[in-house]
């Protein structure tokens, strides 16, 4: 998909942070 500056910032943050809790719950 194509983000914008400010969404792909926020979009960005959201997949790290769904990473990070997944890993650590897994």
């Amino acid at each position: 998909m194509i983000y914008d500056g400010g969404d792909k910032a926020m979009s960005g943050l959201f997949i790290s942070r769904e990473d990070g809790d997944t890993h650590q719950n897994n």
